[in-house]
């Protein structure tokens, strides 16, 4: 990659303005070692796609979808969640939020969608990362069970949430603090019985972005026993045309263990059996797509009509090619990922109220400033 002399300058200092030259100059002068690495990445991966999908054919793991273009329109939903956890001297700012967002073509009257949204300020605590999130995650599946639509999208895998609660329930169980308390509260009185409907639902998918399972390799002979370390999505983006899926596979679970285990050994125990009828196929809806990871439950899956009617749903939400996602996901996830922003300036709000009400003001200002001069840089939220 070669950048010209007349617009070096302005390249560098916009993208990377706050690196010290010298780091620049390094990073500038491996780009040709990179295109170099990339193109041979690439290369190895188109030369072996034949001859993979040849084999996916022959082993029927490769199907094409139903022509569904008279299908009446559906209405659709996705669902999306973020957090923000702003750390100061005297206290943190926790903040949780989900929403759900429709797609495109839905009647104005369907434009009001749930949505959920907790800020609390708690006292320093080590744990506050993991605990935030499974609040966040109970948000998603409370938003979920609320959308009245045909068709409803998480953003993220079926297991996360419960890996990520799991998580929590550990890291509060002997807290007594706001965020703790809250989250604890939400688990018990309300998404703790939303779980297991979500599950089973005729109406709900998962569609992670990122997954480290490939069924490809444990549960088919599509790579004849090697170890393959590549991800199942990646796969299915290589041999799959638009218009086809690979699968089902039965969905690839992370453990999870709810504390304490005695009091949910049998919710337990109907969770795991719950995620063990799950599906999961790789559709690719147009050829300008990756192909989508999609988790079904088998209300979905064993109903023949219903499960092409859903490809479809999700083929008509992938409209532009500037978007490489079904619609209302990419506006939930842009939507979702502005709330650190959002309670950043919140806090900004009230900073200067708290200072001038303290009997101390130069200590409350000490008191209310950040660890880092520069609050963006934050604990990145995935």
């Amino acid at each position: 990659m070669t950048f010209g002399a007349p617009n070096h300058r302005p390249f560098t200092a916009e993208i990377f303005g706050d690196l010290p030259d010298a780091l620049i100059n390094e990073l500038l002068t491996r780009s040709e070692d990179i295109r170099h690495l990339a193109g041979a990445a690439v290369d190895s991966r188109i030369a072996e796609r034949d001859d993979l999908r040849e084999r996916a054919l022959r082993l029927g793991l490769i199907s094409p979808v139903d022509d569904l273009w008279d299908m009446p329109e559906k209405s659709v939903a996705a669902v999306d969640g973020s957090v923000a956890l702003l750390r100061l001297a005297s206290f943190e700012l926790a903040a949780a939020a989900a929403l759900a967002v429709s797609g495109l073509g839905q009647d104005a009257e369907d434009a009001d969608m749930p949505y959920d949204f907790d800020a609390l300020v708690t006292d320093p605590i080590a744990r506050a990362t993991e605990i935030v999130y499974g609040l966040m995650f109970c948000m998603e599946y409370d938003v979920a069970q609320a959308v009245d639509s045909d068709l409803v999208m998480l953003d993220g895998a079926f297991s996360s949430g419960m890996v990520a609660i799991s998580l929590a329930l550990r890291s509060s169980s002997d807290l007594r603090d706001d965020l703790s308390q809250a989250f604890k509260r939400r688990w018990v009185e309300s998404t703790m019985d939303a779980v297991p409907g979500l599950l089973s639902s005729d109406s709900v998918v998962a569609m992670p972005k990122r997954s480290s399972s490939n069924e490809f390799v444990t549960q088919s002979q599509l790579f004849s026993g090697k170890e393959v370390d590549t991800n199942g999505r990646s796969t299915a983006s290589l041999i799959l045309e638009a218009g086809e899926i690979a699968g089902p596979f039965i969905l690839e679970t992370h453990h999870f263990l709810l504390d304490p285990s005695d009091f949910y050994r049998t919710y337990t125990a109907e969770l795991r059996d719950l995620y063990s009828e799950i599906s999961v196929v790789y559709y690719k809806p147009k050829d300008w797509t990756h192909a989508f990871r999609i988790e079904i439950p088998p209300a979905i899956a064993n109903d023949t009509k219903r499960f092409h009617e859903t490809l479809e749903i999700i083929r008509r939400q992938t409209v532009n090619p500037a978007i490489i996602e079904p619609y209302p996901l990419y506006v939930a996830d842009r939507f979702a990922k502005s709330l650190y922003k959002g309670v950043n300036a919140l806090l900004d709000s009230v900073r200067s109220d708290v200072i001038a009400d303290s009997f101390k003001p130069d200590v409350a200002a000490d008191m209310m400033n950040s660890y880092r001069t520069d609050p963006s840089f934050e604990e990145p939220v995935p």
